[in-house]
């Protein structure tokens, strides 16, 4: 934009911008032929200056004492039309000029009049003015909600403009300013669908000097953003992955939208230790890649079902910047989880977490709502007291120790809570199906086996009860196995038989007759979790859970079976 400069002229001349405007008729030098004098008048209209796509009309006269003589029209020195007689009219579309002048609009072109076998002759000087915006470019894409910097200028950049005027004709904006060549409107998506960029149009009216008023038009497109992806660092960013048993997996990330990529999953399970940080991924994204890189100040996700408070996370940085379609940003939970045991699972007093998610565009100081809302990212988390320390975690076992062992704070209290599940004898995989103790004839002897199947034998059980107390970190835990020891000089141990009377998990009448049996040992204790008894000692467990022993004599070759009573300690040993 030039400062303006009016400088007096005969005949409107802006002499300081090099510019000849012929308003009416204009003269040039006379000369004699055929006996009287000859005049050509060359007139254009509209008057200079004139928007580029105008069609100028451009009239010529000769005195009225000549012949009607051709006139031939000519742009920067070469001729582009002709007409004949005096008053001949031709017209000049600066939206589409000849070859010859395209390379001068905008800009200031000459047009000349000459008569032919006269020496009569005059030109014309105008000047085509156009208006552009230079930025942002045709159909760009900003997110809903930033602020977008429109620039225009006029060309030739001689020219002064007394009046800039900014007008959003297509679309939601609230404009921030634009009475001059800026315009900074915060654009909105109004449909708040993601798959379908909404339409914005921004005009701008240029009045110019002492001459027309020019209009320019931008299109872009304003898109809504949406959390596709959520991958949460378990156990502060350790390797452990939970198995989810609906399906045997490991799911990384934990969450993909349902209409996303492949595996859809429309909830997630994650876990983490109490009195830490929540830590996850979240993948912000647009339907298509945003033409120019904008700055948020903040991602947040607010647990909107949860009455506690620490499951909220925002952003790890203060600002992230956005382009490309997808941005991996890393967020921390806003609070440290409390110091306990917790499930927000959907079971316990604490309904599931469902996030809503939040943008904040730098500058702006608005937080923006965004997809996924809920029911379609929801997400069961368990906290746990200390890190897993099993090498495989399973959903099943989060779901019973979290829930049993709510509100507890340190270890011992942890595996009281825990066991108190088993005492029961009804233990329930995560899909509520109950897991029984020897139902089938050949049930596994591991924790997976058992959560498969659900059915296993007491080493299943023994496994089972201490990969939950390993899934708290808890240390000082152990499954081991109980043996029947021989009795001097010629028994040989080979078994005994479990008290028929003792009910089983899941199961009334279990199988008596074994040749050993798995428990779990803990704080000098011992936890039998097939029939949900805990024992101080192993006289005590013996003395609680059998009825009779049964040997090998070695001398007679017999089987002898001795009620419990009838054998010598130490009938029984640990290891």
């Amino acid at each position: 934009m030039k400062t303006r400069k009016m400088i007096a002229g005969g005949l409107g001349v802006l002499a300081a911008v090099g510019l000849v405007v012929f308003a009416a008729t204009c003269f040039q030098g006379a000369r004699r032929g055929v006996g009287d004098e000859k005049i050509i008048r060359l007139w254009v209209s509209p008057p200079s200056p004139v928007c580029m796509g105008k069609v100028l009309t451009l009239t010529a006269t000769l005195s009225d004492r000549a012949p009607e003589p051709m006139i031939s029209f000519l742009v920067d020195g070469k001729k582009f039309d002709e007409g004949k007689g005096s008053g001949a009219m031709v017209t000049f579309d600066t939206g589409d000029p000849p070859a010859q002048a395209v390379g001068k609009i905008p800009g200031t072109v000459t047009f000349k009049a000459t008569a032919y076998r006269y020496d009569g002759s005059n030109e014309v000087q105008v000047t085509v003015c156009e208006v552009v915006i230079t930025e942002p470019g045709e159909g760009d894409v900003f997110l809903h909600g930033d602020k977008v910097t429109f620039k225009a200028e006029v060309k030739p950049s001689s020219l002064y403009v007394n009046r800039w005027r900014w007008r959003v004709i297509e679309g939601s904006g609230r404009p921030r300013s634009g009475r001059t060549d800026t315009f900074a409107p915060i654009v909105f998506n109004a449909s708040r669908d993601f798959a379908k960029p909404a339409p914005f149009k921004a005009r701008v009216t240029a009045e110019i000097e002492d001459g027309p008023t020019c209009e320019a038009e931008r299109n872009i497109e304003i898109v809504w953003p949406r959390i596709c992806k959520i991958d949460f660092l378990n156990w502060r960013g350790t390797a452990k992955k939970i198995t989810h048993e609906h399906d045997w997996a490991e799911h990384s990330p934990e969450w993909v939208a349902a209409k996303g990529t492949t595996p859809a999953m429309t909830d997630s399970v994650s876990g983490f230790e109490s009195g830490t940080r929540i830590k996850l991924k979240a993948t912000f994204q647009t339907v298509e890649p945003l033409t120019r890189a904008t700055q948020i100040d903040r991602l947040y996700a607010n647990a909107a079902w949860s009455a506690r408070a620490d499951p909220d996370c925002e952003s790890m940085t203060s600002t992230v910047t956005v382009s490309g379609q997808e941005t991996e940003i890393e967020m921390e939970g806003v609070a440290d989880l409390y110091n306990d045991v917790f499930a927000y699972d959907g079971s316990s007093r604490w309904r599931r977490i469902a996030y809503d998610w939040f943008y904040e565009i730098q500058g702006t100081g608005k937080r923006y709502h965004i997809d996924p809302r809920p029911p379609q990212n929801i997400h069961d988390l368990y906290v746990t007291l200390f890190a897993p320390t099993p090498a495989q975690v399973y959903e099943t076992l989060l779901y019973i120790t979290c829930i049993a062992a709510d509100r507890r704070g340190n270890d011992v209290d942890t595996v009281a809570g825990i066991w108190s599940e088993f005492q029961d004898l009804v233990v329930t995989r995560k899909d509520r199906q109950q897991m029984t103790y020897w139902k089938t004839a050949s049930p596994p002897a591991d924790t997976e086996g058992l959560l498969r199947t659900l059915d296993g034998r007491c080493g299943a059980w023994a496994r089972g009860l201490n990969d939950c107390i390993l899934t708290h970190g808890i240390a000082g835990s152990a499954a081991k196995g109980i043996y029947p020891l021989d009795q001097p000089p010629d028994l040989e141990a080979r078994g005994f038989s479990v008290d028929p009377n003792l009910d089983a998990q899941g199961n009334p009448n279990p199988r008596t007759d074994f040749a050993d049996h798995a428990v779990v040992v803990y704080g000098g204790e011992i936890y039998d979790p097939s029939y949900g008894k805990k024992s101080p000692s192993l006289i005590a467990w013996e003395d609680a859970s059998l009825v009779e022993f049964g040997y090998w004599n070695t001398t007679t070759h017999d089987w002898v079976y001795l009620p419990i009573d009838m054998v010598t300690p130490p009938r029984t040993e640990i290891k």
